[in-house]
């Protein structure tokens, strides 16, 4: 089965990014860590039923700059003028046979479970307990979605040890508003999107806009109203240069 699982969010400076979008939307996050050898550290917002958002800033810029992912993101950081931007986001399946299919129909290998690349690319996020971010993913990061405004696939093989929204830390987290998860998002370049992810698009609430690909709002559900996240998405002219 196919579901939202989380979608990132891009801003120069990463307390700054947190503070603002806490104000605007009434959601806290954690300190998720950062990702050795890219450079880009992380707070996470956890929403209930298995979603999350990521807020990610660049916090080494010698490292990330020397990076294939890390210099993406300091480029559509730069570029953005201290606005923030979508960088990305993410879906999840429930079994290794599902996610296999979709490497299948993508063309790209399976990440290891640490998240590294086949080259062994340092990649997999290190909690500041200094646990592992363990998750499988489709593409292999070298073919990355998110440059080109597609979604990658997640498959999270303990999830209640893992998973951004379950673990101990999403515990100490005191929103303003009560989540519960992510119920749509609003993407460009249908075309694109429904041949990346297959007959299973169906099974999540996707909207589409005529636009280039990428992430432009996100629907979030709430005890009192849904909210809304919008945002423009990391332009795709930088996302061309991505591994150079």
């Amino acid at each position: 089965m196919l579901r939202i699982d989380h979608f990132c969010i891009g801003s120069r400076h990463l307390y700054e990014g947190a503070e603002r979008f806490r104000a605007e939307t009434g959601l806290d996050s954690y300190d998720g860590g950062w990702f050795p050898g890219m450079g880009v550290g992380q707070r996470i917002v956890p929403l209930g039923d298995l979603c999350y958002i990521e807020i990610e800033s660049v916090i080494d810029r010698d490292m990330a700059t020397s990076h294939f992912f890390g210099k993406w993101f300091e480029d559509v950081l730069a570029a953005a003028s201290r606005e923030d931007r979508f960088m990305g986001w993410a879906l999840a399946v429930d079994s290794m046979d599902e996610l296999r299919e979709l490497s299948q129909r993508i063309g790209s290998p399976l990440s290891d479970i640490l998240g590294r690349s086949g080259d062994g690319a340092a990649w997999g996020r290190r909690r500041p307990n200094g646990k592992t971010h363990r998750v499988r993913v489709v593409p292999g990061v070298r073919d990355h979605g998110w440059p080109r405004g597609l979604p990658q696939i997640c498959l999270w093989e303990d999830v209640v040890a893992d998973h951004p929204d379950t673990i101990a830390e999403a515990a100490t987290v005191a929103h303003t508003v009560q989540p519960n998860g992510i119920s749509w998002v609003e993407v460009g370049d249908e075309a694109a999107t429904r041949a990346w992810i297959g007959p299973a698009i169906t099974e999540i609430d996707i909207r589409f806009r005529d636009a280039p690909a990428g992430l432009y709002a996100v629907g979030i559900r709430a005890e009192s109203a849904e909210i809304v996240v919008r945002r423009e998405p990391a332009p795709l002219e930088l996302g061309r240069l991505f591994g150079r």
